[in-house]
């Protein structure tokens, strides 16, 4: 009795660390047949994207075992965890002063946030979570022991926010540099040579993630250092060319 708060409360970490996982399966897949190459996508280092462990706890938590035809559950579903991909954004662009993905450029989208694709994949996935993944997922974990899911689910919390402080970190690192990059520029904006010059020691500075993070969404803008995201876009793009090289000569 008294491990049963517990092993439910590890059941749910569980379940989160599974389906943000299939997420990032998902998102890398996606993005490699749209760009031909493996990339980690996610904000954070490890192989999972947490706004799917969140939207499939939301969608399993208010229509699990609620008997919705599929249709109710596609338009139900679509529209929560679109508006939780909505806030997400609106609020690490508030954090981080950085636009991290931007749909502006498809049809039937609101302010570059959110889209109609990701409504209708959110949807169709919900759909499959609810009437055909989890009850497979669920009856796997039932035969883990209690003390395996307790211990399984204390790692992968504390690895996990090991992950988001780093993350963190490492965004707010960028963000600084962004922000000496377009200074730089705005001082120097005149003196083409000086401006290059200090340009070139702030992109060699030690590398705290950022590479990783451009890539991760190339659609990242920033609100206040354009010419900054610019330069380090840049920055990298030739250091990737330069690397690509080296491997084919």
């Amino acid at each position: 009795m008294i491990m049963e708060p517990w092993m439910t409360i590890s059941r749910w970490i569980l379940l989160f660390a599974i389906y943000s996982i299939l997420g990032w399966c998902y998102e890398v897949v996606l993005d490699f047949v749209a760009r031909q190459k493996l990339v980690n996508r996610g904000f954070l280092m490890g192989p999972y994207c947490p706004i799917y462990g969140f939207g499939a706890g939301m969608v399993l938590l208010l229509f699990y075992n609620q008997n919705l035809n599929p249709i109710a559950l596609f338009l139900a579903s679509g529209a929560i965890c679109t508006a939780l991909e909505y806030f997400t954004s609106y609020w690490m662009e508030r954090f981080f002063h950085a636009r991290w993905w931007d749909y502006s450029k498809k049809h039937f989208q609101i302010n570059g946030r959110v889209c109609l694709e990701g409504f209708l994949a959110f949807g169709a996935m919900s759909v499959i979570l609810v009437y055909w993944l989890h009850p497979g997922i669920a009856g796997l974990l039932e035969r883990i022991p209690p003390l395996g899911m307790i211990i399984a689910a204390a790692v992968f919390t504390g690895w996990f926010a090991f992950d988001i402080i780093r993350s963190v970190l490492s965004a707010l690192h960028l963000d600084q540099k962004l922000a000496r990059l377009q200074k730089n520029w705005e001082e120097n904006i005149t003196k083409f040579q000086k401006r290059v010059t200090a340009g070139k020691k702030i992109l060699a500075e030690k590398n705290f993630g950022e590479g990783r993070l451009l890539q991760a969404f190339p659609t990242f803008t920033s609100e206040k250092h354009t010419q900054g995201v610019e330069q380090l876009k840049e920055h990298w793009q030739k250091l990737r060319a330069e690397r690509k090289a080296k491997k084919e000569s």
